[in-house]
């Protein structure tokens, strides 16, 4: 793996994450935002560990970090949705959701949900 390629390391989160070794993940994606700070993806993946622990508030934190770098970041976008949704803010989370659904339909599509 090159060292400072921050594309390899998010992969590697990917790997961790899937292998339900949450908190090497966490530090693998840092280890991708130390060599590239605004890679929304790295951001976005420590979000979806954090709301699978429980970390919810810590969660929508991120999403909206990746918000503000990229507001047409559909995955964040949806994620904000759905945490919004389950912390009882409907109209918001609804939204939310709608807007990135209107920036790339193939969200909506349950193959690529389950994939």
């Amino acid at each position: 793996m090159k060292p400072y390629y921050h594309y390899a390391w998010n992969g590697k989160g990917n790997t961790l994450l899937q292998l339900k070794l949450d908190q090497q993940a966490i530090v693998t994606y840092k280890k991708s935002l130390e060599i590239k700070p605004d890679y929304e993806s790295s951001i976005t993946n420590i979000g979806l560990v954090k709301y699978e622990m429980g970390k919810i508030d810590e969660a929508i934190e991120n999403w909206q970090a990746v918000l503000e770098i990229n507001n047409q970041f559909v995955e964040s976008k949806l994620a904000l949705g759905v945490a919004l949704y389950n912390k009882g803010k409907i109209p918001e989370s609804l939204t939310i959701a709608e807007a990135a659904l209107k920036l790339d339909k193939n969200w909506g599509n349950l193959q690529r949900l389950k994939k």
